[in-house]
């Protein structure tokens, strides 16, 4: 039983990040992200322990297949499924708080098809504001519900309805042991800027295996996301969500007392579909610009400018990524 929970969030993960992808792009790209992300060491690893960040990650990673998918008609925007989507985001809460820094994305890719439910039954030319603003109501309905749920029962059981927001203000303030302080205390701050490509290559003693390619995927999903704006938009949308909040807390604002352990990579998992996907879409796009251009019998020269465009700045990202790994 100990190990039905993980199998079953790590099976939502695959299924959703491969429908996003599907969605998206195409079957390849969905495809083949969903395999590197489950496959990765950490992913692969916390798939078989009862940790928090994977399920949450999972939960929150089926809400958004499920906007995706009410964005491009593939379904429709009912009550139950704005109650379901509410639910799952809700239900992430519970099972890790720091998810909640994403949770925008969901009603950014929901916003062009809010108030549309209303139209079908009234029928109307396009959503009013007040039409949209109510469909939001009914997607923070469950989360409200579920928060109020969790409120009164700290206070039976703690006699704290606030346990978990006096836990999360007060989290990384204890005594820290002095070998454990140096890893994530007192660094510059462009360390913690740049800590999600210090943490995909592992640690020292354990390198991950497949370091290069997550590092690569990251480096492709940011340059991608600078050619493709219009296709990649969410995905980056998706990381920065999560990639400022969790820097700025970690280190930026006061570097002496970061509030999170940016060097554990649990705390990044919500930010992996999103750039494993935009890395392999922007791979898939990119070949897809290059057979366009040779089938249509254009020089090369077009192509090489855009590959060029795409790839000039990996030996920048690559050395800066040495220099702080031996920084930190």
């Amino acid at each position: 039983a100990y190990y039905i929970v993980p199998l079953l969030g790590s099976l939502a993960l695959l299924l959703s990040t491969y429908a996003i992808g599907a969605m998206m792009f195409s079957r390849v790209v969905g495809a083949g992200a969903a395999v590197v992300l489950l496959t990765c060491t950490p992913i692969f690893y916390d798939s078989t322990e009862l940790l928090p960040d994977l399920l949450a990650t999972a939960l929150f990673t089926v809400a958004v297949a499920l906007a995706v998918a009410v964005r491009r008609r593939r379904l429709r925007l009912g009550l139950p499924v704005l109650l379901g989507i509410g639910a799952l985001l809700g239900w992430s809460y519970l099972v890790r708080e720091f998810i909640v820094f994403v949770w925008p994305l969901v009603p950014i890719l929901l916003w062009p098809r809010l108030g549309e439910r209303a139209l079908e039954e009234r029928g109307g030319a396009a959503p009013d504001r007040g039409r949209r603003l109510l469909d939001l109501v009914w997607l923070g309905l469950p989360i409200v519900v579920l928060a109020a749920a969790e409120t009164v029962t700290f206070w039976a059981v703690y006699g704290d309805p606030l346990a978990r927001a006096n836990a999360v203000v007060n989290h990384g303030e204890g005594p820290t042991p002095p070998a454990i302080a140096q890893t994530f205390q007192d660094k510059p701050r462009w360390v913690y800027v740049a800590r999600p490509w210090h943490v995909l290559g592992g640690t020292d003693s354990k390198p991950f295996p497949e370091r290069w390619v997550l590092r690569s995927l990251l480096v492709g999903a940011v340059l991608g996301g600078l050619v493709w704006r219009r296709r990649l938009g969410p995905l980056l949308v998706w990381m920065a969500l999560l990639w400022v909040p969790l820097v700025l807390l970690g280190g930026v604002i006061d570097p002496s007392s970061p509030k999170l352990r940016l060097q554990l990579i649990r705390y990044w998992f919500p930010m992996f579909p999103a750039f494993v996907l935009a890395g392999v879409a922007a791979a898939w796009l990119l070949a897809g610009y290059c057979a366009a251009r040779a089938r249509s019998g254009r020089s090369a020269g077009g192509v090489a400018a855009r590959v060029v465009r795409v790839v000039a700045i990996v030996p920048a990202v690559a050395v800066a990524g040495v220099v702080g790994a031996s920084v930190v």
